[in-house]
């Protein structure tokens, strides 16, 4: 269960810090910007 949750904290870091390049100088980050778009 330990482990279960330190990936689960690992995922949620990784996609709160994720950026997506819709350009080379237009990066968004995943929240709130590209769920936005959707």
């Amino acid at each position: 269960m330990k482990r279960l949750n330190e990936i689960l904290s690992e995922m949620g870091e990784l996609y709160g810090s994720e950026k997506v390049c819709l350009t080379e100088n237009e990066c968004l980050p995943l929240e709130p910007d590209l769920t936005d778009l959707l």
